[in-house]
């Protein structure tokens, strides 16, 4: 879903004034992006955990267009978008309305997070986006495109793995500072807090994630080597991924 480069150009030409406005009941909308090359259990209890820490009314999953830290590495768009679909439809059962969006696949050259982020609020002016994203993700942060402006439009919800990470997910006030909030980026924090003076304050929070170090690498290198990583994908996509013969010496992905 993201692509690296860090240009600081502002972003409020892009929105309406309609988006940008508050409102006492803004409805709240997950967005997690990924390759999913494959969807893990890891990105599961992520999702669901964004869901019930969050109190998330939607939650948009967003298979990967042509990343450019990724280009030509990730397996076909047809195959991600089907495991995508087979690993999250669980999460229907939450309550959530669950949204599987193509858009970033659908879309020509290289993908960044900041142009998706706008596509979804221009289409959800009224709602407040929440940006999932893992402890892994938020120390590379600063290098995504456009990442203060990022801040300007979605809220980043970050999974906590590390001990000694504080795992505050009160949301009450949506006005608390940065500072109530940490991770174990404390120079990540430092520039979003610095960005506030040229961005729309974005805040960012902390998902209670229990930790699973699960990598979607190592599982392509287990199915590549024969081994069983039946304990670490969905069933639905795991019978997916046999059928097609996905990450062997036979795919053609």
């Amino acid at each position: 879903m993201r692509a690296t480069d860090s240009s600081p150009e502002s972003s409020a030409e892009f929105f309406s004034k309609s988006s940008l406005g508050s409102s006492t009941t803004r409805p709240r909308i997950g967005v997690f992006g990924g390759a999913f090359d494959p969807p893990h259990l890891g990105h599961f209890q992520l999702a669901r955990t964004a869901i019930d820490d969050l109190h998330l009314e939607t939650l948009i999953i967003v298979p990967t267009g042509q990343a450019l830290h990724k280009l030509g590495k990730m397996s076909s768009a047809v195959h991600r978008l089907r495991m995508t679909q087979l690993a999250f439809d669980g999460l229907a059962q939450t309550g959530v309305k669950l949204q599987i969006e193509e858009l970033e696949l659908n879309r020509s050259g290289v993908s960044y997070t900041f142009d998706t982020l706008v596509e979804l609020k221009n289409k959800n002016p009224n709602a407040d986006l929440y940006l999932i994203i893992g402890a892994d993700q938020a120390h590379l942060f600063d290098s995504w495109h456009r990442w203060m402006d990022i801040l300007s439009v979605a809220t980043l919800a970050i999974a906590a793995r590390a001990p000694d990470v504080s795992l505050d997910t009160t949301l009450n006030d949506q006005n608390l500072e940065l500072d109530q909030y940490r991770w174990h980026n404390t120079h990540l924090v430092q520039s979003i807090q610095n960005a506030r003076e040229r961005a729309h304050p974005g805040i960012a929070v902390t998902l209670n994630m229990p930790s699973m170090p699960i990598s979607a690498t190592q599982i392509r290198n287990f199915i590549k080597d024969g081994v069983d990583v039946s304990h670490l994908l969905n069933s639905s996509v795991l019978a997916y991924i046999n059928a097609n013969s996905l990450y062997t010496s036979k795919s053609t992905t």
